[in-house]
């Protein structure tokens, strides 16, 4: 499940530019940093579109490419990493759907920082995952692709997660609770064990949910009370 040794500078791009952005291009560094020679190399940051192409972002990293020239673009290479690290988890999907979908090239390496505490060998997890720093996961994380867990995250034993969630900083999700597709937790949410977070919902920062979470619905407060569906 440790995959820096597969990659061997890999060379990847980084979609959108944002802070989220840089924050990934910086966890990136940090895995080379701990990493006996590098397993990443970053070349650039894709944007939505082109009028910000040749933008510096980050120490040296500009905007390279734009969503719909991306296809070309990747075709120099003979196999492209991409990470897709949106804080909008329908963003990410549809960046997978229309952009990424299509290019045959391309790889989506899961990214964990040197700090992450995850018991590999007791855990199951998709690609193009992105884990930070100080996240904590234990024994029976089953999680699918492009998921992004912020920093400080604490996820329990047995968790289920789908694909295309976004779990952020220091929320806490106790065990067995089960988080279906395009999930949005809050900075310090937290969920109690065993509850079902259903696809699209969002779990606003700081409230406490002590009861499934419908599909499209937006739970918020402590304890967390549906105030939307969509």
């Amino acid at each position: 499940m440790n995959e820096k040794g597969r990659w061997n500078g890999l060379p990847l791009v980084i979609f959108g530019s944002g802070g989220i952005s840089r924050e990934v291009a910086q966890l990136v560094e940090d895995i080379n940093a701990n990493a006996r020679a590098p397993v990443f190399q970053v070349i650039g940051f894709i944007e939505a579109d082109g009028n910000s192409i040749g933008l510096e972002i980050s120490a040296g990293l500009s905007v390279i490419s734009c969503d719909k020239d991306f296809k070309d673009f990747a075709s120099n290479f003979s196999t492209l990493g991409a990470v897709i690290p949106q804080g909008n988890p329908k963003i990410k999907r549809r960046i997978h759907d229309n952009v990424l979908a299509n290019v045959d090239n391309l790889v989506f390496p899961n990214l964990v920082h040197p700090s992450a505490v995850m018991p590999f060998s007791k855990i199951e997890m998709g690609i193009g995952n992105v884990i930070t720093a100080g996240v904590i996961t234990n024994i029976g994380l089953q999680m699918g692709d492009f998921n992004l867990i912020n920093t400080g995250a604490n996820i329990g034993h047995d968790v289920r997660i789908g694909n295309f969630c976004n779990i952020n900083g220091v929320a806490s999700v106790s065990g067995e609770v089960v988080i279906r597709d395009e999930v949005l937790i809050g900075t310090g949410a937290s969920i109690i064990q065993g509850k079902r977070i259903g696809t699209g919902a969002v779990v606003s920062m700081g409230s406490a949910v002590i009861r499934n979470v419908p599909d499209f619905s937006t739970a918020i407060g402590v304890p967390a009370k549906i105030v939307k569906r969509v």
